[in-house]
């Protein structure tokens, strides 16, 4: 089916033609749309073409997602037949092997057949002149587990660990306005059912985790080079501890002196952290009186920043089209228009991860370990810099460049996958990672810290007469709970 921002290249090619025969139709468009404007994004061509436009492509969209209930219904008994026929090829298999002699692998033959075609000499070869992502090869054996994790871990001391974590209800209202309204942007690429599939998946769940990563593209911000081994995928995550922590026998975990693990919670954390019933808060009094950790709970200085169009409870093209007007703040590029709405939905709840990349690029979060004291966190926190980038900026220039310096950092992190999670089993996450981190057991030789960082809830959306100026800030008020456990094992 014909997407909706390729009805609007073909249309706008037509209107350029008419426009160079008839330049008399391109203002009075414009004197139809706002002859006063001072704004010259409005004197844009798709701007103007858009304004015009924007109803017949919705209308087709709105027309495609009819189909949507139909695709996924099919979809889903295509996937429950795919899995049937898995497990019963899988029973099958493991019956038939029952019945055969085994087979004798030559000790010659073992290490290919193990590594594949090639020896692991090849493999690391073509894993450094690849750019191959380690922590695949770690997954694919035990052989390459072993060797490649020499090489993974033999050079670092420090592993730094971030999940990113939020509650669904923001998603699901984006992707409920965006399913009834349309894009913001028609006339550029974006995803139309996996945002269906997405808003009736998250249904079902009160939770989800992202996946993230700094964006190659350094035209927002740069990191340094960490000298730590960073891990921000949930399931990488689960593969270490399952794998190297926790097990004893583990060469890697011996190569380990600093391990941290930080939460950003986006959204929801009073609710989940703060709360009087939250029962992670109760878990987290009782750590507080084991006498070797050091438990620190602060309210660490309020960010500006300013909402950006966070509003989904109508169309968000009416009454104003300030989505036009402040675009560059927002988004990457005119590609990447749709990025936030629908795609994303999350913009400036991902500054805390763009300040925890930059501690972990400066080796700031391993000096934490050692603090005892809330002066020191108000000191070295994920928003430091951004703060004191913000004391040397002069008055007269303060609000755009503001709202400049903490667009770069939500636009410099990149959301590669996400997935869900009940609220049960969120409680149930937070006590395993918080218990493995500060024992003395599992961590005994190990510096190790948890932190915990989110904003003091706020709202969801942002009502039309509400939408702020490009010059005006809003306060976003950042909480964090760190517990640090010093090597109590040194040998």
């Amino acid at each position: 089916m014909i997407r909706s921002h390729q009805i609007f290249e073909k249309l706008l090619k037509v209107f350029n033609k008419l426009e160079k025969k008839a330049p008399w139709i391109r203002e009075w468009l414009w004197h139809e749309i706002d002859p006063k404007s001072p704004l010259p994004l409005f004197r844009n061509r798709d701007v103007v073409a858009i304004y015009y436009l924007r109803p017949i492509l919705v209308a087709y969209w709105r027309f495609k997602t009819l189909f949507f209930p139909l695709m996924y219904y099919f979809n889903s008994i295509s996937m429950m037949v795919s899995n049937m026929v898995q497990l019963s090829a899988s029973n099958l298999s493991n019956l038939l092997k029952g019945d055969q002699e085994p087979v004798t692998i030559r000790e010659e033959e073992e290490g290919s057949s193990i590594t594949g075609i090639f020896p692991l000499e090849i493999w690391e070869k073509i894993s450094k002149k690849g750019n191959l992502d380690m922590n695949n090869l770690l997954q694919v054996n035990s052989v390459f587990y072993h060797h490649f994790g020499r090489m993974r871990y033999k050079e670092f001391e420090s592993v730094q660990l971030l999940l990113v974590l939020s509650t669904t209800k923001k998603m699901r209202m984006s992707d409920e306005c965006f399913l009834k309204y349309g894009p913001d942007f028609p006339n550029r690429p974006y995803e139309s059912y996996k945002i269906y599939e997405r808003h009736q998946i998250s249904s079902k769940y009160e939770y989800e985790f992202l996946d993230v990563r700094t964006s190659p593209k350094e035209d927002f911000l740069a990191y340094e080079k960490s000298d730590s081994i960073i891990i921000s995928s949930k399931k990488d995550i689960d593969f270490f501890i399952e794998n190297i922590l926790t097990n004893p026998n583990s060469p890697l975990k011996r190569c380990i002196k600093n391990l941290c693990m930080d939460v950003s919670i986006l959204d929801g954390f009073g609710e989940l952290i703060t709360s009087q019933n939250s029962n992670i808060n109760h878990f987290l009094k009782e750590l507080s009186t084991q006498g070797w950790l050091n438990c620190i709970k602060a309210d660490l200085p309020a960010v500006n920043v300013t909402e950006c169009h966070d509003y989904f409870s109508g169309c968000r093209w009416q009454p104003h089209l300030r989505s036009y007007s402040s675009l560059g703040l927002f988004a990457r590029g005119l590609e990447d228009s749709n990025g936030k709405f629908p795609k994303n939905v999350y913009y400036k709840e991902l500054m805390p991860v763009s300040g925890f990349f930059d501690q972990y690029s400066k080796n700031d979060r391993v000096s934490q370990i050692g603090f005892t004291k809330e002066s020191q966190v108000l000191e070295n926190n994920p928003f430091s810099r951004f703060l004191n980038y913000c004391d040397g900026v002069p008055p007269i220039i303060y609000d755009m460049k503001v709202i400049r310096k903490a667009g770069n950092m939500s636009l410099s992190i990149d959301i590669t996958n996400r997935g869900f999670l009940t609220e049960k089993n969120v409680e149930l996450s937070f006590y395993r990672f918080m218990n493995l981190i500060t024992s003395k057991e599992v961590c005994g030789d190990i510096n190790s810290s948890f932190s915990i960082l989110g904003m003091k809830d706020s709202k969801l959306e942002v009502p039309p007469d509400d939408f702020p100026l490009l010059d005006k800030l809003v306060e976003y008020e950042p909480q964090i709970v760190l517990i640090n456990k010093p090597a109590t094992n040194d040998t």
